[in-house]
């Protein structure tokens, strides 16, 4: 689809509203339009990955399924530091020249 035909569907307004500003605004707006679609896609994908999970496994398997997974995205929440140390690191070998 070419961005002609892409901007045909989109009404005036809200064309409008996305472009005006800086370049800076204008960014932050597209990332958070962004944001909440993938948020949406996520909701859908959940309504329709719980009926299919339930059809495949039972009710015990689903439940072990559900709390690994569980526990699996509260590690996620703990942000132990790898990602600052390692840019740390990366940046004091490029900076020495290693």
């Amino acid at each position: 689809m070419t961005k002609a035909n892409f901007n045909s569907f989109i009404p005036t307004t809200v064309l409008h509203y996305f472009t005006k500003g800086n370049e800076r605004s204008v960014k932050a707006k597209k990332n958070i339009a962004f944001s909440f679609i993938i948020k949406g896609l996520n909701i859908g994908i959940g309504f329709v990955l719980l009926p299919l999970t339930m059809h495949y496994v039972n009710d015990t398997k689903y439940g072990v399924w559900l709390t690994l997974s569980s526990i699996i995205g509260w590690l996620g929440f703990f942000d132990i530091g790898f990602g600052n140390g390692l840019r740390n690191k990366l940046a004091e070998a490029i900076a020495k020249g290693q």
